[in-house]
């Protein structure tokens, strides 16, 4: 049995460096989401 790893947007505390330093030094993480983009 095959387990993944997912990573979702945390509001305030997981933007695009959180996420790219998480893997850089951590890893593991198979897939990154990234937040909803408001079109105004």
């Amino acid at each position: 049995m095959s387990h993944r790893l997912i990573s979702s947007p945390l509001q305030g505390f997981t933007d695009f460096h959180f996420r790219n330093s998480f893997q850089k030094f951590f890893g593991g993480i198979d897939t990154f989401y990234a937040p909803y983009i408001r079109f105004n």
